[in-house]
């Protein structure tokens, strides 16, 4: 059982499917998820936080929950980063027709 109750846009480590997630407030958590080779987060419920984090978003947003689990998760990427990605990947299909 954890020391404190989540408070949303703290990373916590959590038990229950996923390493870790960003409390949203009540029962769900952003964790990060990947699909068919992008990165993103999902929306889950019935984590059960077990320790809140030293890596903290540096934000209460989609961009910074998305860093801080990225951080955690080893990864060296940003939101940022991924959207630059995505966009030039569109560009470069939409050059070849």
């Amino acid at each position: 059982m954890p020391s404190a109750d989540p408070k949303p846009g703290e990373l916590w480590q959590t038990a229950g499917g996923h390493p870790y997630g960003v409390c949203l407030g009540g029962e769900i958590w952003n964790v990060l998820t990947e699909a068919h080779g992008e990165l993103g987060l999902s929306q889950v419920k019935e984590l059960e936080p077990m320790a809140v984090s030293l890596i903290q978003p540096r934000e209460n947003s989609f961009a910074g929950h998305f860093d801080a689990l990225a951080l955690i998760a080893g990864l060296d990427t940003t939101w940022a980063r991924e959207v630059s990605k995505y966009q030039q990947e569109g560009f470069a299909r939409i050059s070849r027709r």
